[in-house]
């Protein structure tokens, strides 16, 4: 590499590193969530027979993420007599002596327990979807209200329309999951944005 090649690729990186700073102070880069949200709307859908709650993972002190517990309490939300939950992934904590559970939120909540599968083998969405999907069809359930947080649902859309063969609705509510703040915060909601597009370009290259 000659002298002015390295040059140039010192200047397009500095480039590139001083938008992302500007995206960043600005709020900008909040621009690249918006594709990757599929529905808006506050209020659920009413045309569904069972909840699939995909996790946002825990905490390092053993409690669940703020992400997480947007989506169980959006079930929370959407629950009615009859209607099955499933809890994919990670939905149980712990910490030494401390612990949370999805689980737990729900039932203190006024949801049975019998209504409520903790299933927690799967760990990636991919794995999420296609246990979901079995358990569903085992369940007789065909039209099933997927949540997630508002930035997981195009890639959750994507991955769950190729493993299960009905319609199916994406849901997040009036989500109060992570704020943001700050630079680090901010740089922290671009690393997830970034994240979700490139599962979306992997499941959709190689999926």
């Amino acid at each position: 590499m000659t002298p002015l090649h390295r040059r140039k690729g010192l200047l397009l990186f500095l480039s590139l590193s001083l938008l992302c700073v500007l995206a960043l102070a600005s709020g900008l880069y909040r621009l690249l969530e918006f594709p990757l949200v599929v529905n808006t709307d506050e209020k659920p859908p009413q045309d569904f027979d069972a909840v699939v709650v995909f996790s946002g993972g825990c905490r390092s002190d053993g409690t669940l993420g703020m992400s997480t517990r947007a989506r169980i309490f959006a079930a929370v939300k959407t629950f009615r007599p009859g209607t099955p939950i499933l809890l994919m992934g990670g939905f149980t904590c712990r910490r030494g002596e401390k612990s949370e559970s999805g689980r737990r939120i729900l039932t203190e909540n006024g949801v049975p327990p019998y209504m409520i599968w903790d299933l927690q083998r799967s760990r990636i969405t991919r794995e999420d979807a296609q246990e979901a999907s079995a358990f569903l069809l085992t369940l007789g359930a065909r039209h099933p209200l997927l949540i997630t947080s508002p930035y997981h649902q195009r890639r959750v859309v994507l991955i769950f329309s190729r493993v299960f063969p009905y319609t199916f609705h994406v849901y997040s509510g009036p989500f109060k999951g992570e704020t943001f703040t700050g630079f680090w915060g901010k740089w922290h909601h671009l690393g997830l944005i970034l994240h979700e597009y490139g599962g979306i370009l992997l499941w959709t290259l190689w999926g």
